[in-house]
């Protein structure tokens, strides 16, 4: 009989979990940023969203196969093994963003949030529209926390855009209102908070 190593085996496990969530959320500029909490049992789960709806939604499960030939030699193995996760990780992030992307999109319908630009080109307009119809919070300096724009390539479009407050005094009067919605919205939200005991 070959002796076992638990305590080798539970190390290398923690070890090497640790480097697949690494090059997993290399991959995944947005689901990387999203907060997880483990769930070691159960087939679904439910939360409460900020316009007090409960929603319980089922798991998804995700199943990619790994085979490694028992004909290989011990370094052939381990260079397979480590190629393997690899293409394991860039596979399971393009999955969770893919699922992330199709159930954001769901959700901003549903509680209509989405704004269909139509073809048209993004303006600052838009984005106000948009801005309308999102909770913003602020930090303990009183400073908005705006949301991460995705993909990053429409980062330089609105900087571009933003340009325009300079010289537009109606969008300058926008913007100003609209954050101080924003502002009166949030402590509105603080205050109704529940405190966890």
């Amino acid at each position: 009989m070959l002796p076992d190593f638990p305590k080798l085996k539970e190390r290398l496990l923690i070890e090497h979990s640790a480097a697949f969530k690494r090059q997993t959320d290399s991959q995944m500029p947005i689901m990387s940023k999203v907060k997880s909490i483990p769930n070691h049992e159960g087939h679904c789960f439910s939360i409460e969203r900020t316009d007090d709806v409960i929603e319980r939604q089922e798991f998804v499960a995700m199943r990619i196969p790994i085979v490694i030939s028992r004909q290989m030699s011990f370094p052939d193995t381990v260079d397979q093994i480590g190629q393997r996760m690899r293409d394991l990780s860039s596979n399971v992030a393009q999955q969770m963003e893919s699922l992330f992307q199709t159930r954001f999109e769901e959700t901003m319908k549903e509680v209509g949030n989405a704004v269909d630009m139509q073809g048209a080109p993004f303006t600052l307009e838009a984005f106000f529209d948009m801005m309308d119809r999102v909770d913003i919070d602020f930090d303990t300096f009183g400073m908005p926390e705006w949301p991460e724009i995705h993909p990053p390539a429409m980062r330089e479009v609105l900087r571009q855009q933003i340009g325009r407050l300079s010289t537009e005094s109606k969008l300058r009067e926008r913007a100003d209102s609209i954050l101080k919605k924003k502002r009166e919205d949030w402590r509105d939200r603080e205050s109704r908070r529940r405190l966890v005991s």
